[in-house]
């Protein structure tokens, strides 16, 4: 039986200076999930994580954007897009390893992004996500239909089915 892995495309946030305070907006999440960060004024643009949570793991990091003065244009050029992990139809939330289910979801996103030509500045699971499980994985990655993500990969559908011992 194969393992159905669905990484849904949940919510955009932008990073944005309020009353001189640097927030994300909306709100992040409390709820574990895998996370990329997309900075369009970097040649590596992506970063590709995963936390039990989110808010928790942010809230000093987008603190840090208001100590160091970045101005608004280049706050703009932020977004953190949040995936919601579904393991054959089972909303699974990752751990801070990447684990969902027992499946590493943080090292498939991240090679996702690679085959998808992305540059990312993940440095750990960059090699190639082998598929030990002894089943076949069918990965998705999917969006929100709220979500208009134009340019993005959250803006289109992917599908890709990783054979038992074979290399993502």
């Amino acid at each position: 039986m194969p393992i159905d892995i669905n990484l849904v495309l949940h919510r955009k946030h932008r990073v944005v200076k309020n009353a001189g305070y640097t927030t994300a907006n909306p709100a992040l999440e409390t709820a574990g999930r895998l996370y990329v960060i997309r900075n369009d004024l970097t040649s590596r643009q992506v970063y590709v994580g995963t936390a039990a949570d989110v808010q928790g793991r942010f809230g000093p990091r987008v603190a840090t954007l208001r100590e160091w003065g970045f101005n608004n244009a280049t706050l703009g050029a932020i977004k953190i897009y949040v995936y919601r992990v579904l393991i054959n139809g089972v909303a699974r939330q990752p751990n801070n390893l990447g684990l969902a289910g027992g499946v590493d979801v943080e090292h498939l996103l991240i090679r996702l992004h690679l085959n998808q030509n992305v540059n990312v500045r993940n440095i750990a699971k960059i090699a190639a996500f082998n598929n030990t499980s002894g089943q076949v994985m069918n990965l998705t990655l999917s969006s929100s239909p709220a979500l208009n993500v134009p340019g993005y990969l959250g803006g289109v559908v992917i599908h890709q089915a990783i054979a038992n011992h074979a290399a993502y």
